[in-house]
């Protein structure tokens, strides 16, 4: 390495802002750790992303981080870099990496220094690549086309032999003139047989298509007139369409009277269904109060009490005619089915139906307990 190139690198370092310091002379004896950290720098400058542990104690560890760091290199930005010349750690080693420093120094003069020429350029290069495409493109047709003329040469020369001893026997062949006047006059009338049948197939075509043409123009005007008949008809309106709309009008009608019927019909239902409950509800508690009260007259009966208590209006108040238990129990039952019987009667007929209920009650207790009835000023 020269002293121009040591020079040219130390001062791009400088220019780079490198944080050791370096001399001319730093290179002068093989010193592996300032080209390692020198170098771990530069590519990290290139890359910040890029993760390259800087262990170099070990000569496997050596050999790993010039191994890693010169692929990265090659493979990122193209850069070649000898791994070998780097381990040499002196004079050759800088010249190796004064290939990335000078990388490193344009971009940095290119975006110090912008050039007034960047469009113009960009556009040659743009150009450039446009015409290299299209070459290339040029290229793969020719290439194609070599291709197949390459394999039809191939199957000509793999038949060379056959072809060979044919094209001698043609050579060798002694030829008749009357054979050959016969056989041109052959073929002269089988060309003109082939090109009347085409003359005919020609003739045949025109009259196609006159016939071709005639049937579409048919199909137009049949086509124009179902088109005028379809309009026709879908401006017109039926006289059945008129009876119909009133026909939905009245069943519409009618569906509405439908509705209305029938929720009344269902609260109609629901009221006679609640009224029938209420009846039956009355019915059962005058039969719990009516065996009550039998329950009562026969514990009397048991006691030996006289029955004036329990005058039902069959007894004439004679001891003689005094019925015995059995026979007054019946007339008991007697009384109270009847008294059922009007209670029914009344509050269904009445609209004071519980009033009528609780008055016939109360005449029935009466008439069991021997009361006479009370008046009301209803009754006058």
């Amino acid at each position: 390495m020269s002293y121009k190139e040591t020079k040219e690198f130390v001062e791009i370092l400088a220019e780079l802002e490198c944080p050791e310091s370096i001399q001319v002379d730093s290179f002068q004896y093989p010193n592996f750790v300032l080209i390692a950290k020198l170098l771990h720098w530069l590519i990290l400058k290139c890359d910040a992303a890029f993760q390259l542990p800087l262990e170099i104690e070990a000569e496997q560890d050596r050999i790993f981080f010039l191994k890693a760091g010169t692929d990265h290199m090659a493979d990122r930005y193209s850069i070649i870099l000898d791994p070998r010349k780097l381990y040499m750690a002196d004079g050759h080693a800088v010249r190796e990496m004064l290939k990335i420093a000078r990388v490193l120094h344009q971009a940095l003069a290119s975006v110090s220094n912008p050039s007034k020429d960047v469009p113009a350029f960009h556009e040659d290069a743009k150009n450039k690549a446009i015409a290299k495409i299209m070459d290339l493109k040029a290229f793969r047709k020719e290439q194609g086309d070599l291709v197949l003329s390459s394999a039809e040469m191939f199957d000509l020369l793999r038949k060379e032999p056959e072809n060979h001893v044919m094209r001698l026997n043609a050579l060798n062949l002694k030829m008749d003139p009357l054979k050959v006047d016969e056989m041109l006059a052959k073929s002269v009338s089988d060309a003109e047989e082939l090109t009347k049948d085409y003359s005919e197939k020609f003739e045949n075509i025109a009259y196609d298509k006159a016939n071709l043409e005639a049937k579409i123009r048919k199909r137009e005007e049949e086509f124009d007139r179902l088109q005028k008949r379809y309009q026709t008809v879908q401006n017109s309106k039926p006289g059945f369409l008129d009876e119909t709309d009133k026909l939905q009008v009245e069943l519409k009608k009618l569906y509405e009277r439908y509705c209305v019927r029938y929720r009344n019909l269902i609260g109609l239902e629901d009221q006679v269904k609640t009224m029938e409950e209420d009846l039956e509800k009355k019915k059962q508690t005058i039969q719990g109060k009516d065996e009550s009260e039998t329950q009562r007259i026969d514990d009397l009966g048991m006691l030996g009490l006289d029955n004036t208590a329990i005058d039902d209006g069959f007894n004439d108040g004679s001891p003689e005619d005094e019925p015995e238990p059995e026979r007054r129990r019946m007339r008991g039952l007697v009384v109270r089915e009847n008294a059922i019987d009007e209670v029914s009667v009344h509050s269904r007929d009445s609209p004071d139906s519980e009033r009528a209920t609780s008055a016939n009650q109360i005449s029935v207790a009466n008439r069991i307990n021997g009361n006479p009835p009370e008046l009301s000023d209803d009754d006058f």
